[in-house]
C-alpha cells in the first residue's frame, strides 16, 4: 500500500485531539528513529513505516506513512481504536474503527465520502481492511 492512512479521534462529527502517549505507548517500542515529528519504526517482520506525529502532548490526528502489513501495526492500530471513538481511514480505504459506538461520533462528510466503517474485530481484520479491502 502506498497511500498514507490517518488515525482520528472524533466526537459528535469533529475531530479532537487525543494524547500523544497513546502513540508511544503502542508503538514505542518499535521505533528506530525519530526526527522532529516523525517517528521511523521497524516491526520484527522487517516491515517499516513512519508515523507522522505532532510533538505537543495533545495530537489532532496521526499519519502513517508507507504503511506495512506487519502484525504489530496492526496491533497497535487495534489498541488505538479500542481507546476511544477513534478511526483509521485513508484516501482509497473504507474506516474502521474498533468499537460501535464509534459509528455516532464520525463526521458525516468522512462516511458520506468513504462509506460506511468496518468494525474491525480483530488486527487480522484490519490488514484485511486496509490492504485488501472493498469500498
Amino acid at each position: 500500500m502506498s497511500s498514507d492512512l490517518y488515525v482520528s479521534l472524533f466526537r459528535d462529527g469533529e475531530t479532537v485531539p487525543f494524547p500523544r502517549a497513546w502513540v508511544h505507548d503502542e508503538f514505542g517500542a518499535y521505533v528506530v528513529g525519530e526526527g522532529g515529528s516523525f517517528l521511523e519504526l521497524r516491526f520484527p517482520d522487517g516491515g517499516e513505516s513512519c508515523l507522522h506525529v505532532a510533538r505537543d502532548d495533545r495530537v489532532d490526528g496521526v499519519t502513517i506513512i508507507r504503511p506495512c502489513r506487519s502484525p504489530e501495526l496492526a496491533r497497535g492500530i487495534m489498541r488505538l481504536l479500542m481507546r476511544s471513538t477513534v478511526v483509521v481511514y485513508g484516501p482509497d480505504v473504507r474506516p474502521v474503527i474498533g468499537q460501535a459506538e464509534t459509528r455516532s461520533h464520525l463526521s458525516v462528510g468522512l462516511v458520506e465520502a468513504l462509506g460506511e466503517p468496518l468494525v474491525a474485530a480483530d488486527p487480522a481484520e484490519i490488514l484485511t481492511a486496509l490492504f485488501d479491502g472493498d469500498r
